[in-house]
Protein backbone atom coordinates (compact mmCIF):
# COMPACT_ATOMS: atom_id res chain seq x y z
CA UNK A 1 0.00 0.00 0.00
CA UNK A 2 2.55 2.71 0.84
CA UNK A 3 4.06 1.67 -2.27
CA UNK A 4 1.19 3.06 -4.14
CA UNK A 5 1.11 5.62 -2.56
CA UNK A 6 4.23 6.54 -2.94
CA UNK A 7 4.10 5.94 -7.02
CA UNK A 8 0.98 8.51 -6.43
CA UNK A 9 3.05 11.26 -5.15
CA UNK A 10 5.66 10.55 -7.65
CA UNK A 11 3.34 10.98 -10.16
CA UNK A 12 1.45 14.01 -9.05
CA UNK A 13 4.99 15.80 -8.05
CA UNK A 14 5.92 15.03 -11.77
CA UNK A 15 3.01 15.89 -13.61
CA UNK A 16 3.07 19.43 -11.52
CA UNK A 17 6.21 20.03 -12.73
CA UNK A 18 5.28 19.09 -16.29
CA UNK A 19 2.29 21.89 -15.80
CA UNK A 20 4.82 24.41 -14.31
CA UNK A 21 7.59 23.90 -17.01
CA UNK A 22 4.54 24.04 -19.86
CA UNK A 23 3.34 27.33 -18.16
CA UNK A 24 6.89 28.66 -17.99
CA UNK A 25 7.45 28.03 -21.77
CA UNK A 26 4.19 29.29 -22.96
CA UNK A 27 4.77 32.69 -20.99
CA UNK A 28 8.11 32.79 -22.76
CA UNK A 29 6.56 32.41 -26.15
CA UNK A 30 4.09 35.57 -25.38
CA UNK A 31 7.13 37.39 -24.31
CA UNK A 32 9.32 36.36 -27.33
CA UNK A 33 6.13 37.01 -29.73
CA UNK A 34 5.97 40.09 -28.61
CA UNK A 35 9.68 40.99 -28.32
CA UNK A 36 9.46 39.98 -31.82
CA UNK A 37 6.99 42.42 -32.72
CA UNK A 38 8.37 45.18 -31.56
CA UNK A 39 11.63 44.82 -32.88
CA UNK A 40 9.97 44.75 -35.97
CA UNK A 41 8.58 48.33 -35.32
CA UNK A 42 4.65 47.26 -33.92
CA UNK A 43 3.62 49.08 -30.92
CA UNK A 44 2.17 46.02 -28.55
CA UNK A 45 0.47 47.25 -25.35
CA UNK A 46 -1.45 44.02 -23.26
CA UNK A 47 -2.40 45.59 -19.55
CA UNK A 48 -2.56 41.71 -17.91
CA UNK A 49 -1.83 38.16 -18.18
CA UNK A 50 -3.16 35.15 -16.56
CA UNK A 51 -2.44 31.76 -16.95
CA UNK A 52 -5.20 29.24 -15.26
CA UNK A 53 -5.70 25.26 -15.59
CA UNK A 54 -3.78 23.08 -13.02
CA UNK A 55 -3.62 20.34 -13.54
CA UNK A 56 -4.78 19.52 -17.70
CA UNK A 57 -5.15 23.01 -19.12
CA UNK A 58 -3.32 25.51 -20.23
CA UNK A 59 -5.86 28.83 -20.35
CA UNK A 60 -3.73 32.26 -21.13
CA UNK A 61 -5.52 35.02 -20.80
CA UNK A 62 -4.81 38.42 -22.50
CA UNK A 63 -6.28 41.76 -21.42
CA UNK A 64 -6.60 45.20 -22.61
CA UNK A 65 -4.89 44.54 -25.65
CA UNK A 66 -3.35 47.36 -28.26
CA UNK A 67 -1.58 46.57 -30.83
CA UNK A 68 -0.16 49.26 -33.82
CA UNK A 69 1.27 48.50 -37.12
CA UNK A 70 4.65 49.91 -38.02
CA UNK A 71 3.92 52.52 -40.36
CA UNK A 72 0.63 53.16 -37.98
CA UNK A 73 -2.20 51.98 -40.43
CA UNK A 74 -3.24 49.71 -39.11
CA UNK A 75 -4.82 49.21 -35.42
CA UNK A 76 -6.35 46.56 -33.28
CA UNK A 77 -7.93 47.16 -29.76
CA UNK A 78 -10.02 44.21 -27.70
CA UNK A 79 -10.49 43.96 -23.75
CA UNK A 80 -9.15 40.16 -24.08
CA UNK A 81 -8.21 37.27 -26.40
CA UNK A 82 -7.96 33.55 -24.60
CA UNK A 83 -5.86 31.19 -25.86
CA UNK A 84 -6.69 27.93 -24.59
CA UNK A 85 -4.99 24.61 -24.52
CA UNK A 86 -4.11 20.99 -23.06
CA UNK A 87 -1.23 20.55 -21.69
CA UNK A 88 -1.28 17.15 -23.63
CA UNK A 89 -1.90 18.66 -26.90
CA UNK A 90 0.88 20.89 -27.32
CA UNK A 91 -0.07 21.70 -31.20
CA UNK A 92 -3.13 22.13 -31.09
CA UNK A 93 -4.51 26.17 -29.07
CA UNK A 94 -8.39 27.01 -29.01
CA UNK A 95 -8.33 30.94 -29.70
CA UNK A 96 -12.27 32.78 -27.62
CA UNK A 97 -11.98 36.30 -28.68
CA UNK A 98 -14.30 38.98 -27.80
CA UNK A 99 -18.09 39.96 -28.72
CA UNK A 100 -16.70 43.54 -29.85
CA UNK A 101 -13.04 44.66 -31.31
CA UNK A 102 -12.02 47.70 -32.93
CA UNK A 103 -9.70 47.38 -36.38
CA UNK A 104 -8.17 50.82 -37.42
CA UNK A 105 -6.73 51.14 -41.06
CA UNK A 106 -5.72 54.38 -42.26
CA UNK A 107 -6.94 55.98 -39.75
CA UNK A 108 -10.62 54.83 -40.76
CA UNK A 109 -12.36 52.62 -37.32
CA UNK A 110 -13.72 49.45 -38.38
CA UNK A 111 -16.23 48.03 -35.64
CA UNK A 112 -16.30 44.36 -35.30
CA UNK A 113 -19.28 42.72 -33.40
CA UNK A 114 -19.52 38.83 -33.18
CA UNK A 115 -21.21 36.82 -30.51
CA UNK A 116 -19.40 33.13 -30.05
CA UNK A 117 -16.38 33.84 -31.70
CA UNK A 118 -13.71 31.30 -31.90
CA UNK A 119 -10.92 29.81 -33.54
CA UNK A 120 -8.73 26.66 -33.13
CA UNK A 121 -5.51 26.20 -34.71
CA UNK A 122 -3.31 22.76 -34.96
CA UNK A 123 0.35 23.19 -36.02
CA UNK A 124 3.54 21.22 -36.17
CA UNK A 125 6.59 20.87 -34.04
CA UNK A 126 8.12 23.93 -36.32
CA UNK A 127 5.06 25.74 -35.47
CA UNK A 128 3.90 25.65 -38.93
CA UNK A 129 0.06 25.68 -39.60
CA UNK A 130 -1.83 22.85 -40.44
CA UNK A 131 -5.02 23.07 -40.21
CA UNK A 132 -7.17 26.54 -38.71
CA UNK A 133 -10.75 26.98 -37.95
CA UNK A 134 -13.16 29.73 -37.01
CA UNK A 135 -17.15 30.15 -36.39
CA UNK A 136 -19.51 32.16 -35.13
CA UNK A 137 -23.51 32.39 -34.29
CA UNK A 138 -22.89 35.94 -35.47
CA UNK A 139 -20.06 38.59 -36.67
CA UNK A 140 -21.04 41.79 -37.68
CA UNK A 141 -18.51 43.48 -40.48
CA UNK A 142 -18.46 47.24 -41.78
CA UNK A 143 -18.59 47.88 -45.38
CA UNK A 144 -18.77 50.46 -47.63
CA UNK A 145 -22.36 50.89 -47.64
CA UNK A 146 -23.45 49.44 -44.49
CA UNK A 147 -22.73 46.52 -41.83
CA UNK A 148 -22.37 42.80 -43.08
CA UNK A 149 -23.75 40.14 -41.00
CA UNK A 150 -22.66 36.93 -41.35
CA UNK A 151 -25.06 34.02 -39.07
CA UNK A 152 -23.50 30.77 -38.37
CA UNK A 153 -19.80 31.24 -40.00
CA UNK A 154 -18.00 28.07 -40.39
CA UNK A 155 -14.65 28.28 -42.05
CA UNK A 156 -11.55 25.67 -42.42
CA UNK A 157 -8.35 25.90 -43.71
CA UNK A 158 -6.08 23.27 -44.32
CA UNK A 159 -2.36 23.21 -45.67
CA UNK A 160 -2.51 21.12 -48.48
CA UNK A 161 1.20 21.08 -50.35
CA UNK A 162 1.76 24.42 -51.14
CA UNK A 163 -1.32 25.51 -51.03
CA UNK A 164 -4.00 26.39 -48.24
CA UNK A 165 -7.53 25.01 -49.46
CA UNK A 166 -10.33 26.76 -47.35
CA UNK A 167 -13.80 26.92 -46.91
CA UNK A 168 -16.79 29.01 -45.95
CA UNK A 169 -20.25 29.10 -45.03
CA UNK A 170 -22.63 31.40 -43.64
CA UNK A 171 -26.21 32.90 -43.71
CA UNK A 172 -26.59 36.82 -44.64
CA UNK A 173 -29.43 38.93 -43.77
CA UNK A 174 -32.36 38.84 -45.93
CA UNK A 175 -36.05 37.46 -46.29
CA UNK A 176 -35.36 34.87 -46.06
CA UNK A 177 -32.17 34.06 -45.31
CA UNK A 178 -29.64 33.79 -48.32
CA UNK A 179 -26.56 31.52 -48.05
CA UNK A 180 -22.78 32.50 -49.21
CA UNK A 181 -20.30 29.51 -49.59
CA UNK A 182 -16.49 30.01 -50.61
CA UNK A 183 -14.11 27.43 -52.00
CA UNK A 184 -10.84 28.58 -52.40
CA UNK A 185 -7.31 27.52 -53.10
CA UNK A 186 -4.35 29.61 -51.93
CA UNK A 187 -0.89 29.80 -52.58
CA UNK A 188 2.03 32.04 -50.85
CA UNK A 189 5.77 32.59 -51.01
CA UNK A 190 6.84 31.65 -47.31
CA UNK A 191 4.86 29.51 -44.89
CA UNK A 192 2.77 30.40 -42.27
CA UNK A 193 3.78 29.58 -38.72
CA UNK A 194 2.95 30.98 -35.21
CA UNK A 195 5.52 32.85 -36.03
CA UNK A 196 4.35 34.79 -39.23
CA UNK A 197 2.74 37.56 -37.55
CA UNK A 198 6.00 38.91 -36.03
CA UNK A 199 8.01 38.62 -39.02
CA UNK A 200 7.87 38.69 -42.97
CA UNK A 201 4.44 37.88 -43.61
CA UNK A 202 4.31 35.08 -46.21
CA UNK A 203 3.05 37.05 -49.45
CA UNK A 204 0.12 35.78 -51.37
CA UNK A 205 0.74 34.89 -54.74
CA UNK A 206 -2.05 33.53 -56.70
CA UNK A 207 -5.72 32.47 -55.41
CA UNK A 208 -8.26 30.24 -57.09
CA UNK A 209 -11.23 30.49 -56.27
CA UNK A 210 -12.76 27.93 -57.28
CA UNK A 211 -16.42 28.08 -56.07
CA UNK A 212 -18.12 31.47 -54.60
CA UNK A 213 -21.56 31.70 -54.39
CA UNK A 214 -24.88 33.54 -52.62
CA UNK A 215 -27.69 31.44 -52.90
CA UNK A 216 -31.99 32.28 -51.79
CA UNK A 217 -34.75 30.81 -52.47
CA UNK A 218 -36.08 32.94 -55.20
CA UNK A 219 -31.86 34.40 -56.23
CA UNK A 220 -28.71 32.29 -56.89
CA UNK A 221 -25.35 34.00 -57.99
CA UNK A 222 -22.38 31.80 -58.71
CA UNK A 223 -18.55 33.05 -59.51
CA UNK A 224 -15.30 31.65 -60.30
CA UNK A 225 -11.42 32.78 -61.54
CA UNK A 226 -8.17 33.09 -60.99
CA UNK A 227 -6.22 35.85 -59.25
CA UNK A 228 -2.42 36.54 -58.96
CA UNK A 229 -0.91 39.01 -57.16
CA UNK A 230 2.53 41.22 -57.57
CA UNK A 231 1.23 42.48 -55.17
CA UNK A 232 -1.26 44.03 -56.39
CA UNK A 233 -4.56 41.53 -57.66
CA UNK A 234 -4.87 41.07 -61.24
CA UNK A 235 -6.86 38.76 -63.23
CA UNK A 236 -10.72 37.96 -63.51
CA UNK A 237 -13.59 36.32 -62.34
CA UNK A 238 -16.77 34.90 -63.84
CA UNK A 239 -20.34 35.62 -62.43
CA UNK A 240 -23.36 33.77 -63.53
CA UNK A 241 -26.74 34.10 -62.29
CA UNK A 242 -30.45 32.72 -64.42
CA UNK A 243 -31.78 36.21 -62.78
CA UNK A 244 -30.01 38.76 -62.68
CA UNK A 245 -32.64 41.24 -61.07
CA UNK A 246 -33.29 38.98 -58.44
CA UNK A 247 -30.16 38.12 -57.79
CA UNK A 248 -28.36 42.07 -57.85
CA UNK A 249 -31.75 42.82 -55.34
CA UNK A 250 -30.70 39.60 -53.30
CA UNK A 251 -26.80 41.01 -52.82
CA UNK A 252 -27.77 44.46 -52.24
CA UNK A 253 -30.58 43.28 -49.18
CA UNK A 254 -27.16 40.98 -47.69
CA UNK A 255 -24.73 43.73 -47.38
CA UNK A 256 -22.76 42.70 -50.40
CA UNK A 257 -23.29 45.12 -53.16
CA UNK A 258 -23.51 48.78 -52.52
CA UNK A 259 -25.72 51.14 -54.39
CA UNK A 260 -23.17 52.60 -56.65
CA UNK A 261 -21.91 48.87 -57.58
CA UNK A 262 -25.81 47.78 -58.36
CA UNK A 263 -26.16 50.43 -60.83
CA UNK A 264 -22.81 49.58 -62.29
CA UNK A 265 -23.89 45.64 -62.26
CA UNK A 266 -27.54 46.19 -63.60
CA UNK A 267 -26.07 48.12 -66.46
CA UNK A 268 -23.33 45.77 -67.73
CA UNK A 269 -25.02 42.28 -66.87
CA UNK A 270 -26.40 40.47 -70.09
CA UNK A 271 -28.58 37.09 -69.97
CA UNK A 272 -25.26 34.67 -69.98
CA UNK A 273 -21.90 35.12 -67.65
CA UNK A 274 -20.49 37.95 -67.03
CA UNK A 275 -16.84 38.88 -66.32
CA UNK A 276 -15.31 40.90 -64.37
CA UNK A 277 -11.45 41.95 -64.71
CA UNK A 278 -9.42 42.92 -61.39
CA UNK A 279 -6.52 45.48 -61.52
CA UNK A 280 -5.70 46.17 -58.29
CA UNK A 281 -8.80 47.35 -56.21
CA UNK A 282 -10.80 48.31 -59.31
CA UNK A 283 -13.11 46.16 -60.92
CA UNK A 284 -14.43 46.20 -64.57
CA UNK A 285 -16.52 44.92 -66.98
CA UNK A 286 -15.40 45.30 -70.71
CA UNK A 287 -14.74 49.19 -70.90
CA UNK A 288 -17.35 49.59 -67.76
CA UNK A 289 -15.57 50.62 -64.61
CA UNK A 290 -17.52 48.91 -61.86
CA UNK A 291 -15.60 50.63 -58.67
CA UNK A 292 -12.94 50.34 -56.31
CA UNK A 293 -13.08 47.90 -53.26
CA UNK A 294 -13.77 50.18 -49.93
CA UNK A 295 -13.82 49.57 -46.45
CA UNK A 296 -15.33 52.68 -46.11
Amino acid sequence: MKRWIALAVVAALAWSGWWAWSARALRGDLDRWVTALETAGWQVAIEDTRLRGFPSRLDLTLEGIDVTGPDGRLRWQAPFLQVLGLTYKPGHKILALPDTQMVTWDRTELPIAATGLRASVIYDGDRALRRANLEAETLTLPGPDGDLRLDGLRLAAARQGAEILAGLEAGLEGAPTPRLSLQLAARFEGTWSLDSPSGVLPRLDRLDVRQAGVTGPQAQVDADGLLRFDPRAHGALELQSPDWGAALEMLAEAGLLGADGRAALAAAVTEGPLTVTVEGDAFRTGDRALGRLSLR
